[in-house]
């Protein structure tokens, strides 16, 4: 209740105005047209911009209780709510698979602290798609966790049903809402035949099927091709430039204050009545696309610069790393010094206490398959999302999956020692 409150809370600070800017009007406009009978799938006529997904709960919202940007809101922090608790019940499945399930006060707070994660409770009044993947991805995981073959586990067939159904509906929602990840869920299918999970390779390759159709959809809006031309114009810059972008990327306030001179050329997304630096990639990607860019044209690029790219690559993965904190719209509301203790405490050191402790377990469990499965997600999205201009919104659906790894780690540490040693290799001595 704590946590619902909180959102509805600081969801109210938005105005309209702010909760629908950018792609949150797009959503808004398909949502608007879905309530008036338009079709859910754009595999004819004029092709959507944005995934369906999240602009068809939307739609539902909408028609239950009115067209209100109220409405979107508590529609979020509702979905933020039933995310924290399949989080809650995977980390359980999660650390009772690794042999420590959860005994003490301090680990169940711990495997808790995910239903204030700050991030999510100040995003939720953006009416923007994440908290809806990250919904999709929470139950997906959780239904794998609950559905994998443990030795000498035993499942009435009722709970079966219920997390079969639930992997399916998670798989829909992740990829409806971020269709980005539709070939993951054909590298989970390859995965669980391999691993001769059969259950699970079946319930994917239903959700696969189903998904497909909504993966093409999206694939007519062109923004994956957009967004490729955009990271393609950064061939044109310098290493030092490509450098100073690696910055920006971890952190555009960091940037902006140590590399200033750097701050035209790499403005994100810069509006029409923004006075940038005509080699800033987003520039010159429209020129891209009006000389007729296409994933051909992008390879070709990349085939005689191989190395450039390569850059270009690992400048952009920073992006994935101070996800969790304040979302601006919220923080930029609070003085300057309150907002800088936010920024350290929770944006920077959260958030690297979060992915440290994902590394360490994904280090000391390298041999359980399972670990190694659940993590694919991120393996993925480093593979495939360095190859576009990437915005860190990007990673919030996959927040709850870094929040379980990393929160894991840190509960086997406050169990007790055998345990700890055990899976670990770590002591308090």
């Amino acid at each position: 209740m704590l946590s619902f409150g909180l959102g509805l809370a600081l969801s109210s600070t938005y105005s309209e105005e702010v909760a629908l800017q950018d792609d949150a009007a797009s959503y808004w406009h398909v949502a608007d047209q879905l309530r008036k009978g338009a079709p859910l799938l754009a595999l004819s006529g004029p092709p959507r911009r944005v995934d369906v997904g999240y602009p068809f709960v939307l739609a539902i919202a909408f028609e239950l209780f009115g067209t209100k940007v109220r409405v979107g809101q508590i529609t979020n922090v509702l979905m933020f709510g039933v995310t924290s608790v399949f989080y809650f019940l995977a980390i359980r499945k999660m650390l009772s698979a690794i042999g420590s399930p959860l005994r003490s006060g301090r680990q169940f707070l711990l495997a808790g602290a995910f239903f204030l994660s700050p991030l999510f409770l100040t995003f939720s009044g953006k009416l923007y798609s994440e908290i809806g993947a990250a919904l999709g991805l929470a139950l997906l995981t959780c239904s794998i966790l609950h559905l994998w073959s443990h030795p000498g586990s035993r499942s009435l067939p009722l709970t079966r049903v219920f997390w079969s159904s639930a992997l399916i509906i998670g798989s829909f929602l992740f990829v409806a809402t971020k269709s980005a990840f539709f070939p993951l869920l054909i590298v989970y299918g390859i995965a669980f035949v391999i691993l001769r999970e059969r259950r699970l390779a079946i319930l994917t390759l239903i959700s696969v099927v189903i998904c497909l159709p909504f993966y093409l959809s999206a694939q007519r809006g062109g923004r994956g091709t957009d967004n490729f031309a955009v990271q393609i114009a950064k061939l044109e810059w310098s290493y030092a430039e490509i450098a100073a972008s690696a910055l920006y990327n971890y952190s555009d306030t960091l940037g902006k204050t140590l590399l200033p001179s750097y701050a035209d050329l790499l403005q994100q997304n810069p509006r029409s009545d923004m006075d940038v630096d005509p080699r800033n990639a987003y520039v010159l990607a429209v020129s891209e696309r009006e000389e007729g860019f296409s994933f051909v044209v992008g390879l070709q690029r990349i085939a005689r610069d191989p190395v450039r790219y390569s850059a270009v690559v690992l400048s952009t993965l920073p992006a994935m790393i101070a996800v969790e904190g304040v979302y601006p719209a919220v923080g930029n509301l609070v003085p300057y010094p309150v907002r800088l203790v936010l920024w350290i405490v929770l944006k920077q050191a959260l958030s690297l206490t979060l992915w440290f402790g994902l590394l360490m377990l994904v280090w000391r469990q390298r041999r359980n398959t399972l670990v190694i499965v659940l993590v694919l997600p991120i393996v993925y999205f480093v593979a495939i999302h360095g190859n576009f201009s990437m915005e860190q919104r990007w990673f919030f659906p996959l927040l709850p999956l870094l929040w379980l790894l990393g929160s894991s780690y840190f509960c086997v540490v406050l169990g007790d020692r055998k345990t700890r040693a055990r899976l670990l290799g770590v002591s308090n001595e």
